[in-house]
Parts: C-alpha cells; sequence; structure tokens
C-alpha cells in the first residue's frame, strides 16, 4: 500500500508539470512576433530543466512504487 505522503507527493508533482505546461503555452500564446525569440529562450533555459526536474521526480516515484500502480510488480513486457 502506498503512503498517504506518498500519494500527495505524486499528486503535486503532477499539478506542477501540467501547471509549467500550461504556463509554456501561455507564454507562446502571449509572445508577439518581436518577443518570440525572447520567449523561447526563456522557455528554453528556465521551464524546460524545470519540466525535466519534475518529471524525473515523479517517474522514480512512479518506479519505487511500481506494486502500488501495477497490482503487484512491473508490467510484462513482450
Amino acid at each position: 500500500m502506498i503512503k498517504k505522503e506518498t500519494e500527495t507527493h505524486i499528486a503535486l508533482l503532477e499539478s506542477r508539470v501540467e501547471s509549467i505546461h500550461q504556463a509554456i503555452a501561455k507564454m507562446r500564446e502571449d509572445a508577439t512576433s518581436a518577443t518570440h525569440a525572447n520567449v523561447e529562450m526563456a522557455i528554453e533555459m528556465l521551464a524546460l530543466p524545470e519540466l525535466v526536474k519534475v518529471e524525473e521526480e515523479l517517474t522514480d516515484l512512479y518506479t519505487k512504487n511500481l506494486d502500488h500502480f501495477y497490482g503487484g510488480g512491473y508490467p510484462v513486457c513482450e
């Protein structure tokens, strides 16, 4: 059984991933032709590294709790 703190942490990280995706989409939507290059640079330098960090942490939590998510072990890969 997964701990309540772990469930909460997973939910928080999933929310952060979604928020980062939404922020990136909003920045791109609001960019003008004059600011487009700067927006893309900011996304590449700030948002994407944070997204990778959060996704890695989330993947680590999923991996450590596979029994909970897959009902008793690793899924069969053929």
